[in-house]
């Protein structure tokens, strides 16, 4: 007969009742986290396939998914070096002891997920309120990241025509290719076509590689810089300023261009699920700490030494066009995709599993590949079992469609309203379930990824006239903060209250504080900027607005020839005339 597993959801009665709901039960250390809420554990088969990650191999993913050396100039030119280095230290500290709260968390609950994480703390709405920080997260990181992918494109086919420190009028006149002659807006388009089948990777078991190709890319990025840095020097002196550039706004905006820095979090539950020894994951992260940290504090201080107030979000703009820039910028225009892509897998995983779309299924749900709830007539306390398929099925019991059953209703109960309310989103998420369940799992990811990446590219677009800085700014504070800076803190001190001293509980709050100040203030005075700069949706200030060359000017004493509009507002209108600084 067929092969005989015990059931992989939650237990339940012989009346179809769910017997995790009645009668006592004995309380775990913490509150537990029911598979049902974690679809991966529907078939214990695909848990053991997603488990092959090694602690090195998830160390490149968190490294990929969280490194910003590349961003720590900007911040320090936004804040100056007093409270940017502060900003950075506080920040290294804070989301350290954040990372290593949400691993013992989910070793402790069993949580596979931030949102069942955020469920085991504080129900639904945990769950729900984390959910909402991931997607804000996630989302806008990957608007941000093709935006910036779009200005990295310009610059490297720019290469085609000529040095690229002029706008698209000025430099017309020496002939353009057919890929040089696009905009900004125009790449954002190609790198979106470019991205549909690299957004087809099931998860970040599969995606190693492409961590370690983002990782060498950011690295060959700032050995450049550094190399240029170590041969010019700093920038000339009339067009250098280290804080005319630095207001209150300037400087709170930029700590959530910090806070987007330190963005893994996020994912690191879904890490730790596709690790094969999770208790391992403290030591990814510390590796990955101590890489990025030095790799911030070192990068930025040199850079912001170098370039000032006039420290741009796309680093390479601060940059003279050599040969050595336009290779990085041609293998950085392949790294793009990865980038892109491995921030979004959490945000895919947790949609598909919670439709029962597993990322080792392919052609055949394999959730839906096993026989319906099985009953024995002669048995009134035969519990629920599962069968698999077979068709030389030998059985003295019936297989038969069986609905769950309510718990009675109690005449008059406040809660009757609400029962039935959860019931019906249960019978409906159920009916979904079952209707993609008779789909290919991979055509139910094709659709589901296809449509995200056509938003993720209408937002980008929508957006580009706004500068990078702000957008970076905006994703760090709307989604970023919550999930490494707070979150982690709150949800913990819910779930161990009873085992926290009073130094832990002070040192919680003040990262909880912190992260709130950080979140508040980013989106406040980073969308004031926005707003005041009167971006207009689907419209570029210029066609190569952050795709210009600032060390062809400025490490030169030669007349300028740059005409981007930041170039004209923090260099010509702030350091050198002072009229400017602040806008």
């Amino acid at each position: 007969g067929g092969r005989v597993s015990s059931s992989p959801s939650r237990a339940e009665g012989s009346d179809g009742v769910d017997a995790t709901r009645d009668g006592p039960a004995e309380a775990p250390p913490a509150a537990a986290i029911p598979e049902d809420d974690d679809p991966i554990m529907a078939r214990a088969s695909s848990e053991a396939a997603l488990q092959r990650q090694s602690w090195r191999g998830t160390a490149y993913s968190i490294l990929a998914v969280m490194f910003g050396a590349i961003q720590m100039p900007y911040s320090l030119g936004q804040m100056g070096w007093a409270w940017g280095l502060a900003g950075i230290a506080a920040s290294a500290v804070s989301t350290w002891s954040s990372g290593h709260l949400i691993k013992d968390a989910c070793l402790e609950t069993g949580a596979r997920s931030y949102p069942a994480l955020g469920g085991a703390a504080f129900g639904r709405t945990g769950q729900l309120v984390v959910v909402a920080s991931q997607w804000l997260a996630y989302f806008l990181t990957g608007v941000t990241q093709l935006a910036y992918g779009a200005v990295g494109w310009q610059q490297t086919f720019d290469s085609l025509q000529g040095s690229g420190d002029t706008d698209d009028a000025s430099s017309s006149s020496r002939g353009h290719t057919a890929a040089s002659s696009l905009c900004v807006e125009g790449w954002q388009l190609a790198i979106a076509v470019a991205l549909a089948p690299c957004v087809m990777v099931p998860a970040f078991g599969d995606a190693v590689v492409l961590s370690v190709l983002v990782i060498g890319a950011q690295v060959l990025g700032l050995s450049v810089a550094t190399a240029q840095i170590a041969h010019n020097g700093r920038y000339v002196d009339e067009g250098l300023c280290y804080s005319k550039g630095v207001t209150l706004s300037s400087s709170l905006a930029a700590l959530s261009n910090t806070a987007f820095a330190f963005g893994g979090h996020g994912v690191f539950p879904e890490l730790m699920r596709e690790m094969r020894d999770p208790t391992e994951f403290s030591k990814a992260l510390n590796v990955a700490y101590a890489i990025a940290v030095p790799a911030y504090l070192g990068f930025g201080i040199l850079a912001f030494w170098a370039f000032g107030n006039a420290a741009s979000a796309n680093f390479v703009e601060n940059l003279r066009r050599t040969r050595a820039v336009d290779a990085y910028n041609w293998i950085n225009s392949v790294s793009t995709f990865p980038l892109i892509v491995i921030n979004q897998v959490a945000l895919f995983l947790n949609v598909e599993l919670a439709v029962n779309v597993l990322p080792t299924d392919w052609c055949v749900n394999s959730v839906y590949a096993i026989d319906v709830v099985t009953t024995c007539e002669d048995d009134e306390e035969a519990s629920t079992i599962y069968v698999a398929l077979d068709d030389d099925q030998s059985s003295s019991c019936r297989p038969q469609q069986q609905p769950a059953r309510r718990r009675p209703r109690r005449r008059g109960s406040a809660a009757d309203d609400d029962d039935d309310d959860a019931w019906s989103t249960r019978s409906s998420l159920r009916a979904v379930k079952e209707g993609l369940g008779q789909f290919p799992p991979v055509l139910v990811r094709a659709v589901f990824r296809l449509g995200y990446l056509c938003a993720m590219y209408l937002c980008s677009s929508a957006l580009v006239g706004a500068g990078l800085g702000d957008l970076t700014d905006l994703a760090g504070a709307l989604g970023i903060a919550a999930l490494t800076f707070y979150l982690p803190f709150v949800i913990y001190a819910k779930l161990f209250w009873s085992r926290l001293s009073r130094v832990a509980v002070a040192w919680g709050a003040v990262n909880v504080l912190f992260g709130l100040f950080v979140a508040g203030t980013g989106i406040y005075y980073a969308g004031r900027k926005v707003v005041r700069a009167d971006v207009q949706f689907f419209k570029e200030s210029s066609c190569r607005e952050g795709a210009f060359f600032w060390g062809n000017d400025l490490w030169d004493d030669g007349p300028p020839r740059n005409t981007s509009r930041a170039y004209k507002t923090v260099v010509v209108g702030c350091c050198r005339d002072g009229r400017t600084c602040g806008e």
